[in-house]
């Protein structure tokens, strides 16, 4: 499985968490950006308030981390905000497999990580 990191999302809706280790992630909820390990993929919810200013401290602090704003309400001015603000990709919920294993592989290609020596990303 390809570890990932979600930041912002709703502590009470497991069902992102679930989505993703469905598609072949294993995804840890992160609560501060201290907390973000550099290597490795994160989503961040992009329908919280702040959400924009959590995408630019990440970035900021992180300038290689390959970063995925999701969202329940697609909105293309929200995408453009977020590709300027240094979005890797924008996607939304509920994720879907073929859209995760193209995000996985993206963020595989984007650092040179895989996770297997055949170049299959997904376990």
């Amino acid at each position: 499985m390809t570890p990932v990191q979600i930041i912002g999302f709703p502590e009470e809706d497991s069902r992102d968490d679930e989505g993703l280790a469905a598609n072949g992630c294993y995804a840890r909820r992160i609560g501060r950006t201290s907390e973000l390990q550099a290597d490795r993929a994160v989503f961040v919810y992009g329908d919280n308030a702040g959400w924009l200013e959590l995408l630019r401290e990440i970035r900021a602090l992180h300038p290689s981390t390959f970063l995925v704003v999701v969202t329940r309400i697609p909105d293309s001015s929200k995408w453009l905000e977020a590709l300027e603000a240094g979005a890797n990709d924008y996607c939304s919920l509920p994720l879907e497999r073929q859209q995760v294993q193209w995000l996985i592989r993206s963020f595989h290609a984007d650092t040179g990580h895989l996770s297997r020596g055949d170049g299959d990303v997904l376990t």
